[in-house]
């Protein structure tokens, strides 16, 4: 598996934690390399393997997907599978996005949302509509910040 990590600061910490699971980071985000780390992505998915993508992108807003995901679904007819996880106590980090950090013991809900299938060749309206689509299905599975468990 393979996913992608902002090319911040950030995203070099989580690259060298992400690959004590032997996955392989593909570094770059919306902001920053994103045109590489969707080709990477593109040439990755065409040859079998997998890729992880964590559609708000490193600026935000939280929870509101960037149409990155979307537009490489459409180029290489890959479906795209909502995967929401979920810790029933976590530390709560005070970034934009509030990334959560299991506690030791936590559980972890993971949900498969219902896949979503891209077609080619979509403009920039429809793509903005299966960006909310696809926040949704995210949605479908995970609980609000202000009311999770800490």
């Amino acid at each position: 598996m393979n996913a992608m990590i902002s090319a911040s600061k950030d995203g070099a910490f989580l690259s060298e934690v992400i690959r004590l699971f032997e996955l392989t980071a593909i570094r770059g985000s919306s902001s920053r390399r994103g045109a590489v780390a969707l080709l990477e992505c593109r040439g990755l998915l065409e040859a079998g393997q997998g890729v992880s993508i964590t559609p708000d992108g490193p600026r935000g807003p939280a929870l509101k997907s960037k149409p990155g995901p979307v537009h490489l679904a459409g180029l290489t007819g890959c479906p795209i599978y909502p995967i929401c996880v979920e810790p029933d106590r976590y530390w709560e980090l005070k970034s934009w996005d509030k990334f959560r950090v299991p506690k030791p013991f936590a559980r972890i809900r993971i949900r498969l949302a219902t896949p979503m299938h891209v077609p080619a060749g979509l403009d920039e309206s429809r793509i903005a509509e299966l960006c909310q689509e696809l926040d949704r299905r995210l949605s479908e599975g995970v609980d609000p910040p202000e009311s999770s468990t800490r």
